[in-house]
């Protein structure tokens, strides 16, 4: 096990890695955040992958979401343009 500062861990990030995917548990020091343990877990591409593609599709309807609201204030604000019919919500919702 290795302690180092956290100027340390970014100067040379690639050294870090390369230790760390050897196996080395390595600690960086920091005043800000304190002591924390940095250790290696190797995932499969595939995975990795796999975690990419659901976390865009979370911050696709996270930003949907964000729109939603956005047009409900402007609505309560006096702005009806962004808002649907009754009909046309409703085809959005069936599609």
């Amino acid at each position: 096990m290795t302690i180092i500062t956290a100027s340390d861990f970014r100067a040379s990030q690639g050294k870090w890695m390369r230790r760390l995917a050897a196996g080395e548990k390595i600690i960086v020091r920091s005043r800000e955040y304190g002591d924390m343990q940095v250790t290696a877990k190797p995932v499969k591409k595939a995975k990795a992958k796999k975690q990419t593609k659901a976390d865009k599709e979370a911050q696709r309807v996270y930003d949907g979401f964000r729109r939603s609201l956005q047009d409900w204030k402007d609505f309560l604000a006096g702005d009806t343009t962004k808002m649907l019919s009754e009909e046309e919500f409703l085809n959005a919702v069936r599609d």
